[in-house]
Order: structure tokens, then sequence, then C-alpha cells
């Protein structure tokens, strides 16, 4: 795209963005933001898109500069109201959580009112869906993995008070997969939620977790250390690919993988399944780490 073939396309975007013509507004800015990515035209793009109602696309749209649209408070407002009319409201808590040390009391109770608002809404308008979802949630593990992953991503609809609730049951089901379980437990210590919670583990036990004190997964330094060890002994080319499976086998002991796993030889052949050198306690987590990964996989 020649540089005089961009502004004239820009200029056709904003016009007909202020025309309130959002679909031949989205159309030019779509063109331009593929030329060129900048936070001017992603936003212009934003409100193009949330005029045409496509609020998911905008939301996502959105976190590729989620730092300028967090900086302004119309900007921030915009966001919020476009998650909420995606049903992405776990979501937008998230974000609103990590940005409430930086906000002054008058914001965050502003920020804080306004979702609690949209959820109130979206439970007026839509009971039919509101109480479908909370049924799928409870009853996760009812579902086969496909759909429980679905369930999952779902789940992010509801609003706040409902799925602090509804999460309970879905921890501690032994029949949820535990991917699930660890992608809930980590969006329960991004809300700094402090409630006590049971959790059915890989070894078919229940555990309480307090999701606060849970740390992030990717910062402890077992992943550091595996990481760079499988990513530097990578003579045959599949150094990313056996990091890939460590990865994932360590998410699935979280949050115990800390405790549970050390940096050493044994481990490593655990995590890789190359079970020739294990003892029978070694062979007994190999075999649970990759019937589960295995199961997610299918």
């Amino acid at each position: 795209m020649e540089k005089l073939e961009y502004q004239q396309l820009f200029s056709t975007g904003t016009l007909a963005l202020t025309a309130k013509e959002f679909g031949r507004a989205a159309a030019a800015l779509e063109s331009c933001y593929a030329f060129k990515t900048n936070f001017r035209t992603n936003y212009l793009l934003f409100l193009a898109m949330c005029g045409q109602k496509k609020f998911a696309a905008a939301f996502t749209l959105a976190q590729e500069y989620l730092r300028e649209y967090i900086s302004d408070n119309e900007r921030f407002e915009k966001l919020l109201f476009a998650g909420a009319q995606a049903q992405k409201f776990i979501e937008i808590r998230k974000i609103c959580t990590a940005v409430a040390p930086y906000m002054s009391a008058t914001e965050n109770k502003h920020f804080f009112t306004l979702l609690a608002r949209q959820e109130a809404e979206f439970v007026k308008q839509q009971p039919v869906l509101y109480h479908k979802l909370k049924k799928e949630v409870v009853y996760c593990g009812s579902f086969d993995i496909f759909n429980q992953r679905t369930v999952w991503r779902k789940s992010h609809a509801l609003p706040l008070a409902d799925y602090l609730i509804t999460v309970g049951f879905l921890l501690k089901d032994p029949n949820v997969h535990q991917l699930i379980k660890v992608n809930v437990l980590d969006d329960l210590r991004t809300l700094k939620v402090a409630d006590e919670y049971e959790l059915s583990f890989l070894d078919h036990k229940l555990y309480k977790i307090q999701p606060n004190k849970l740390h992030l997964f990717a910062s402890s330094k077992l992943y550091q250390a595996f990481e760079t060890s499988l990513l530097e002994c990578n003579q045959d080319g599949l150094g990313q690919k056996r990091w890939e499976e460590v990865r994932l086998k360590l998410s699935l002991l979280y949050p115990f993988e800390t405790q549970l796993v050390s940096f050493s030889k044994s481990w490593q052949q655990i995590l890789l399944y190359e079970k020739e050198h294990l003892t029978a306690a070694e062979k007994l987590w190999a075999n649970r780490l990759e019937s589960s990964l295995t199961a997610w996989n299918i």
C-alpha cells in the first residue's frame, strides 16, 4: 500500500466513523491497521467495531494496546463496556483488579460500580443463559473433555459472585480435567481471591487452596530451570517440542509442582515419559501425567 492510498483510506475510515457508517469505517480502518499498526488506528477501529456491535472482536483488538486504554478513564470505560457486552465479565474483573492499586479510591469505586451494574444488567436481560451457564459450570465434570473446555471458556460470562461459587464445584470434582482447574486457579489468583477452596488433585486427594497465596506458574525457579535446560539442549532440533511437553505436564501438577518436582534427571524422564530407568513410584507419576495429557489432546 502506497502512502497516499493509506492516507485516503484512513480519511475514509475516520469520516465514515464520524458519520456513524460503522461498517464502511471498519473496512477502511482494518486495511489501515494491517498496513500500519499503531494505537490511534487501533482505537478508531475499536470504536467502529463497537458501533457494529462486534464487541468480542473489539475487546480482543484492544488487548494489543491495553496500557493505552487503561491510561485514560474514558477509553477504559469504553473497554469495560465492550467487555461486558461481549460477556467477558471475569476478564474485565481481572483487568480492574490488576490496575486497582494505581487508581484513586474514587476511580475504583466508579469502575467497580460500573462493572456490578453491567453484571446485573446481563442477569436481568438474559436469565435463561445466566442460569444455564451456572448449571453447566457446576456440572462441568459430567461433560467430555472437549465440552469441559467450552464450559470453562463460557464460565467467564458469569458475574463475579456466581463465578466464585460455581467454580468451587468444578475444582473439587475429580472428573474435571486438571488443566481446566489450573486455569480456574490462575483466574482466582489474578482476582486475589482469599476464600478457601477444595481442589481434587491428580493423586485423587482433596487439598485446601487459598488462591491469593498461589504463585505465578511461569515465575518459579523450577519452571525457568527446565525451560533453559531443554531449550539449550537442542542438538536434534527437538528442544522446543520437549519443553512444550514438560511445561504442560508441570502445569498439570500446579500448584504443587514446586513441592513435588525437583530439577533432576529422574524428573525430566518422568515428565518426558521415558520410563525405562524409573522406579515404581516414579512410573506412577509418569503414567498419571501422560494419561492426563493424552486425554486433553484427544
